[in-house]
């Protein structure tokens, strides 16, 4: 009798434990006595999915449990589920794949603000749309400050995979206060029929998030910041953004907090596919950034604009499209104001306007910047694609702009193009002018008004100069030849060579020089007898190059 009662005792337990489950909208219990720790989202109460789904998130909230949502037809949720609580929230959603479970919005989809140290992870799963530019498919927030890991996004859809679909949603993902985290392998789509529409990824007040391997379609910003506080710390590696309107959208809030990363990606924006305003520590390496031909035409557009940062490094970028160089004005990179402390280098444009647009605000302008071995991508006919290199503001606010080349290729090259009688013991200034045949960068030092003289031009900051220039005399001649330098002060001589006999070359050489916008270079010659200058460029020449 005894052993019945006890059997009876679990019966009426097990019977009891399931009634209180099934009133509360809690999942059944298992009789074994070890806690289950993951559930089917079919386990739970409710006359349609969203029910069902709506309790299991509020389970999971108190609990901790992973919440698992089938595959197959996609599952409708026709209101938002949304919780808000300072308590601390820990839940998992995963499905089975991004091509096999997916939730239908009507708007918003899933919104958790929870306390501080809460922690999201959503896998596996696809957020379809099913209305025009309306609601945020996934909402992250902390209700204050959080440190360590709070979100893990993987193998996540938001928009619709029908390339006539026009239902997409205002956001994709939102993540709000302090959501240190990572998305891994996403994929988002916003209106691909007309002018693209939506934002992919929205970052408030966010620290510390990595998005790698992820594919964003047809929207008209890819990632942005949003509001005061705005983001801190984001890296993107591996991204591809195809016809978005904006790819990384990015303005600091306060000004000068850290950092920036677009590295190994392919952005391709029909008006910027990078825009960082205010931060430090920037970093744009390694992509290749596509121009759109489905822009506005007569619009001026830049690849990567930049401004008021510090710190900066925009190296090893391809820069290509098939764009109309005549109806649009594209800018590969535009600095504008207080950029400094980095490194412009080894970047390869093709069918741009201009190159580097370095830009003063009238406080601040480019200072210490490294600008080292970019090219312009040459056509079959050898002729470079971009019609100007660089570009500076004519403002003494840019200063210590550092200039590297591959040999020669920045330097000014000039020569004499017509035979030149040189008079007795007179000090001339040599008719040098720049070869015509140059490709014109924007750094070019050309000839001021008077003949021979050569004008420093915007963004130099110093350069060093080499002249050689071959003579005959009828008779042994002493010859000196010299370099002289006007930086608002007058000429002064800055180099100087000599040589003597009837067959004749003379050299001056300078270290590096410092100059200004405006300062003057000329070339001066003397002799004791009369001389016909070689006006053959291989014997008499000068390069002028910024250093």
């Amino acid at each position: 009798m005894r052993r019945r009662a006890f059997i009876q005792g679990l019966a009426v337990t097990a019977f009891t434990s399931r009634a209180i489950a099934q009133d509360n909208s809690f999942p059944t219990p298992s009789i074994r006595t070890d806690q289950k720790t993951s559930w089917s989202v079919l386990d739970f109460q409710g006359s349609s999915f969203r029910a069902k789904l709506e309790n299991a998130v509020r389970e999971a909230v108190g609990t901790g449990i992973n919440i698992q949502l089938p595959g197959g037809a996609p599952h409708d949720i026709d209101a938002p589920i949304e919780v808000t609580t300072n308590d601390v929230v820990r839940i998992a959603i995963s499905g089975e794949g991004m091509a096999s479970t997916a939730i239908r919005c009507d708007g918003v989809g899933i919104s958790l603000n929870g306390g501080a140290g809460s922690q999201y992870s959503f896998k596996g799963i696809s957020f379809l749309p099913q209305r025009e530019n309306q609601g945020t498919a996934l909402k992250l927030e902390w209700a204050k400050a959080t440190i360590g890991k709070g979100f893990a996004i993987e193998d996540v859809g938001f928009g619709s995979n029908s390339p006539d679909d026009k239902n997409f949603f205002s956001r994709g993902l939102e993540i709000r206060n302090k959501g240190t985290g990572q998305i891994i392998g996403c994929w988002f789509n916003g209106l691909s029929t007309a002018d693209p529409q939506g934002e992919g990824l929205v970052l408030a007040a966010a620290n510390d998030v990595t998005m790698t391997n992820t594919y964003m379609y047809n929207l008209a910003y890819a990632c942005r910041s949003d509001g005061a506080g705005s983001l801190e710390g984001f890296r993107l590696h591996g991204g591809t953004f195809v016809r978005v309107g904006h790819g990384v959208y990015f303005q600091a809030a306060p000004v000068g907090i850290p950092y920036i990363e677009v590295a190994l990606s392919h952005i391709n924006a029909c008006y910027e596919a990078i825009h960082i305003e205010g931060y430090s520590q920037v970093n744009i390496v390694d992509n290749l950034l596509y121009a759109r031909k489905d822009i506005k035409a007569n619009t001026d557009q830049n690849d990567i604009f930049v401004q008021n940062c510090p710190a900066l490094t925009i190296a090893r970028n391809k820069f290509f499209s098939g764009m109309d160089k005549s109806t649009i004005n594209k800018t590969a990179i535009k600095t504008v104001g207080s950029v400094r402390n980095g490194n412009i280098a080894e970047n390869l444009a093709s069918e741009r306007t201009v190159f580097l647009d370095v830009t003063d605000n009238g406080v601040n302008g480019a200072e210490d910047i490294v600008i080292s071995k970019n090219r312009s991508e040459r056509d079959l006919k050898g002729r470079a694609t971009v019609l100007a290199m660089y570009r500076f503001t004519n403002s003494p606010l840019h200063k210590r702009i550092t200039w590297e080349g591959y040999d020669d290729d920045i330097s000014t090259k000039g020569f004499i193009t017509d035979a030149y009688q040189l008079a007795v013991s007179k000090w001339q200034i040599m008719p040098f002018i720049p070869d015509p045949k140059a490709t014109a960068l924007g750094i070019d030092f050309k000839v001021a008004d008077q003949v021979g003289e050569f004008v420093t031009p915007p963004g130099v900051t110093e350069c060093k100069i080499n002249c050689r220039i071959h003579m005959k005399s009828a008779h042994q001649t002493a010859c000196e030849a010299r370099i002289t330098l006007d930086s608002g002060n007058g000429f002064e001589e800055v180099a100087v060579g000599s040589t003597f006999g009837d067959d004749i070359s003379v050299n001056a050489e300078t270290d590096v020089l410092r100059v200004t916008i405006g300062s003057r270079i000329r070339i001066e010659v003397k002799v004791e007898a009369g001389a016909v200058i070689d006006i053959a460029p291989e014997v008499t020449r000068i390069i002028i190059t910024p250093t």
